[in-house]
């Protein structure tokens, strides 16, 4: 008896973790790939691709390959996934960073309306390689 309890407390934790896992996504950007490079003087999207429903985390790992970098990460919400607004920027300097912003449904608006799409853009100043990846970890 006790090994099939074992065993069953086993399986159940694979499965809550194989379930929490199915709530991280990783954004594609303009390349249409999961992580997009940017050389010099250039920019790459993200977007979720479905509304939220809750709250949303995202994360932003830009890497510094060569170069003096410069730049910004521009969040921006949406609520027809057309027109967006900017919601906040953070600047990119000179080297390796990771950047979150949590939204959360109703708390950031676009005009009076609650967002439902989120764009991530990340730009780059300056002579440089470098490498940017979104994901993100929704709540709902």
């Amino acid at each position: 008896m006790r090994k099939f309890l074992t065993i069953l407390a086993i399986a159940g934790g694979l499965f809550i973790a194989q379930t929490s896992q199915a709530q991280v996504q990783n954004l594609k950007g303009s390349n249409g790939l999961t992580r997009d490079s940017l050389t010099n003087a250039e920019s790459a999207s993200f977007k979720v691709g479905k509304s939220v429903n809750s709250q949303l985390d995202v994360f932003v790992k830009f890497t510094k390959l060569t170069g003096t970098v410069a730049g910004t990460v521009v969040w921006e919400v949406s609520n027809n996934n057309v027109d967006f607004a900017v919601i906040a920027t953070d600047n990119l300097t000179d080297a390796s960073k990771n950047f979150a912003h949590t939204f959360v449904k109703g708390a950031e608006t676009q005009g009076s309306a609650k967002f439902i799409y989120i764009r991530v853009t990340v730009s780059t100043t300056g002579t440089s390689t470098a490498w940017a990846e979104v994901s993100a970890w929704d709540h709902n």
